[in-house]
């Protein structure tokens, strides 16, 4: 346990420069996206409304009220979680290829430390998790700030004020990363997860058997693609014979299976096959 922990805080403190930045990025961009949207919205009341060329009623009747939607749904706020999440994707390969490819082949090391070489592998995906779960909560934090920015420059006559809930739930992007529900929240994250030991032990395979292992990563990549779609295949086959609710356990059951070949796949892997 202690070599884990050791593990998991040096891939943390390998990440933590890439978090900041891209923190720093999501914090100012959503910022911006806000101010511009609000003024935007502002300036059309002075030209409209405060210049008198019409009143409360037809102004809104015209324009509507603004709220976090308008924020939350424009391209700066989207393009900032866009870029959070294909950074993640891309360390997804980065956290294991840096190490046969960075300074000094690190991954020697690592494979010849004192410890189940499958800490290697969960230090790396808790690490992961940790950051995911750090934007979550910078975003949760970033919502109020922003509709604190719209207060200042909307006037409550002519926005709509919404709760954090709404405010989620009125963004198809952030009811997937925080979702509202703790039965959906621990459902979209333990898909995540077993598809983050997919990619994880695809990654071991091609490294394992380099030219044919890219093969064999096709391949297996295919076979739980087939797996995962079999249910619908079936629903189509037998004219909608089971019920949605079924169907879903089916895929929930081979989910579960998926995330178990992978990480049995990946402890044969990092022990018997891996190649540096």
């Amino acid at each position: 346990m202690r070599n884990f922990g050791k593990l998991v805080n040096f891939e943390f403190r390998r990440f933590l420069p890439i978090f900041l930045a891209l923190s720093g990025v999501l914090i100012a961009v959503q910022i911006i996206g806000t101010f511009i949207v609000s003024k935007s919205f502002r300036n059309n009341l002075e030209d409209n409304y405060f210049s008198g060329l019409m009143n409360k009623s037809d102004y809104i009747n015209q324009n509507g009220l603004i709220s976090m939607h308008e924020i939350t749904n424009n391209i700066f706020f989207l393009g900032a979680i866009a870029l959070v999440v294909v950074s993640l994707l891309i360390y997804l390969l980065f956290i294991w290829y840096r190490d046969w490819f960075g300074k000094n082949t690190f991954v020697y090391r690592l494979l010849m430390l004192p410890t189940n070489r499958m800490n290697i592998f969960f230090s790396k995906a808790c690490s992961i998790l940790i950051f995911i779960f750090g934007f979550v909560v910078l975003q949760i934090l970033m919502i109020p700030t922003l509709h604190f920015i719209l207060k200042l420059l909307v006037p409550i006559d002519f926005r709509l004020d919404l709760t954090l809930t709404d405010i989620i739930l009125g963004n198809q992007a952030l009811s997937l990363f925080i979702p509202t529900y703790y039965v959906d929240f621990i459902i979209y994250y333990v898909i995540g997860i077993i598809l983050m030991f997919v990619i994880f032990s695809m990654i071991l395979m091609e490294r394992s058997f380099r030219l044919l292992g890219f093969g064999m990563v096709i391949v297996y990549g295919g076979a739980i693609i087939l797996l995962l779609i079999s249910p619908d295949i079936i629903q189509a086959i037998t004219n909608y014979y089971f019920y949605w609710s079924e169907v879903q356990f089916i895929r929930g059951v081979l989910l579960i299976l998926i995330g178990g070949l992978s990480l049995w796949l990946s402890n044969y892997l990092l022990n018997k096959k891996i190649r540096v």
